[in-house]
């Protein structure tokens, strides 16, 4: 059973009780990753090329930083998506794009002009092959849906802050969103109420 499974399967059938009142976990729905297929092929077919001849360095397979230049073009698109790095209303406008112009960082080729003209078309070119999507579904769907997740989970631990099955899920989420130190700390949590 996957993570998303075993949250859901959490979510429909977890009571916590405390002073002997019941308290029901809302039910979760999670968007399944290939609901946002149209827009990380498009991706993969457009800006990923770019990340990953002019950034992988720094942000990809082996970089320490923001891992938006993966080879995994899914979690490299879920990453660009989930942290706002594209304007999709606006793409001059995008972070990908004012990282290049306006701040100068790491341009190829000594021209950030150009270098930003490039990603610019790269960006416009993935919004027209995703095609009309009034909301981009998948990645930050996904992001969205543990969000509602968090909330509900630490609802459930106020009130009753011993449940083993709440925080581990939790580490389960924050482990999922990339937040691996907050995903730990739930899990040492679940662990010390709970070491079986």
């Amino acid at each position: 059973m996957n993570i998303l499974s075993s949250m859901l399967l959490l979510a429909t059938t977890l009571f916590l009780y405390s002073c002997n009142d019941a308290v029901e976990v809302k039910e979760l729905e999670f968007t399944k990753r290939v609901d946002g297929a149209n827009s990380a092929d498009a991706f993969r077919k457009t800006v990923h090329p770019i990340l990953l001849k002019r950034c992988a360095s720094c942000h990809g397979d082996g970089g320490s930083n923001l891992k938006h230049s993966v080879s995994d073009y899914k979690v490299a698109h879920d990453v660009i998506v989930d942290g706002g790095k594209v304007d999709f209303g606006n793409p001059a406008n995008s972070r990908l794009v004012d990282k290049l112009v306006s701040q100068r960082h790491n341009c190829w080729d000594g021209d950030c002009d150009k270098s930003g003209k490039e990603m610019l078309e790269a960006i416009n070119e993935w919004i027209a092959l995703r095609g009309k999507q009034d909301t981009l579904v998948g990645a930050k769907t996904k992001s969205l849906k543990y969000k509602d997740a968090i909330k509900s989970l630490k609802k459930a631990l106020s009130i009753n802050p011993n449940s083993t099955v709440a925080n581990n899920n939790l580490g389960n989420v924050f482990y999922e969103l990339g937040n691996l130190e907050t995903a730990i700390s739930y899990f040492k949590l679940a662990l010390s109420i709970n070491p079986n």
